[in-house]
């Protein structure tokens, strides 16, 4: 387990998070080098995305922090040049993706664009896929990607529902959010019948 936490001082230029280590044969954490981002970027949310042996987190800049948990070391690349710092783009999460990192996000028109890295010592984006949703938006509020079940369905959060969206036929099913819940926060898709 990695943990990440602000310190008490920052530095000037910089954001430093203490990083911690869940060593297992010790049964206790341990403190690691800290990791700095540039002043003013920090982490977008706390939902990380492990793939490829590694831990990935979104920033406020529109980077990607890399941590090897193995070697204890970091880097940040940046997201697709056509998406960066561009606020016509939405719902920006990354995602894994037939065990490589991948990155979702809304277009301007609308579709669901998947971009993977496909080496990650050498991190550039390809567009993988474009999910055209023009059909199921006039049907249901607000739909927007959470992630991949599978290779082939995407899951999708609404108002007061997930959906299950099949992107060889464009089908989809729609699962109701417990009473009370208008939209889904925080989604970790996960198979439990595995």
């Amino acid at each position: 387990m990695v943990s990440f936490n602000f310190p008490r001082f920052r530095r000037p230029d910089f954001y430093n998070y203490h990083c911690e280590i869940f060593d297992s044969e010790r049964w206790s954490w341990r403190r690691a080098e800290d990791i700095l981002l540039p002043h003013g970027e920090m982490f977008d949310n706390n939902q990380s995305v492990y793939a490829s042996g590694l831990i990935y987190w979104l920033t406020t800049e529109d980077n990607v922090l890399a941590f090897n948990h193995e070697q204890e070391t970091y880097h940040t690349f940046p997201l697709p040049e056509l998406v960066c710092k561009n606020c016509e783009y939405s719902c920006k999460q990354l995602v894994e993706y037939q065990g490589k990192l991948g990155f979702i996000c809304k277009t301007p028109e609308g579709h669901i664009h998947l971009w993977g890295v496909l080496d990650r010592k050498h991190p550039r984006w390809k567009l993988i896929k474009e999910v055209n949703i023009d059909l199921l938006a006039k049907e249901v509020s607000f739909p927007s990607p959470a992630g991949f079940y599978n290779a082939d369905v995407a899951l999708l959060k609404a108002f007061r529902k997930m959906i299950f969206y099949k992107l060889q036929d464009s089908s989809y099913n729609e699962i109701e959010l417990l009473d009370g819940l208008c939209f889904a926060a925080d989604v970790f898709p996960f198979r439990s019948d595995l």
